[in-house]
């Protein structure tokens, strides 16, 4: 979904209510090269607003490209606030890609740039894993 690689949230809100389905892959013209979702492709470009409402539509948080989930892609593209979006929203913080790596790790391998991606998945991971992180 092309309004939502843009961010042009009206155009996705009116895409979505007319049954545009969320999980639709892009062509191969995309950064992963194997098509994104229009929730991958938001996280990505950092928008909020339309990871909101492709989330509130169903979208499947867990679906991936070469880089992994959205919550991974926001990650590796350094959206932070995007990250927060997701992790309320329920991704799961312990999924790995396809690497092995999980988007911790990932956050970790650049703590300065990602910072606040650190924060918010330490956090994340201890409310999946009882307190501990890890």
């Amino acid at each position: 979904m092309v309004a939502a690689h843009q961010g042009h949230t009206e155009a996705v809100k009116t895409l979505l209510a007319v049954g545009a389905d969320p999980d639709l892959r892009r062509g191969s013209d995309t950064v992963c090269g194997t098509g994104e979702t229009a929730l991958i492709d938001a996280a990505r470009e950092g928008h909020v607003e339309a990871v909101r409402l492709l989330i509130d539509a169903n979208a499947n948080q867990e679906a991936g490209c070469q880089f992994g989930t959205a919550l991974v892609v926001a990650v590796v593209f350094q959206q932070p606030a995007v990250l927060a979006v997701l992790l309320d929203a329920g991704a799961d913080p312990t999924k790995s890609d396809a690497e092995g790596q999980t988007a911790l790790v990932l956050a970790l391998q650049h703590k300065k740039k990602n910072a606040r991606a650190v924060q918010l998945l330490k956090a994340a991971w201890r409310g999946v894993r009882g307190g501990h992180v890890g």
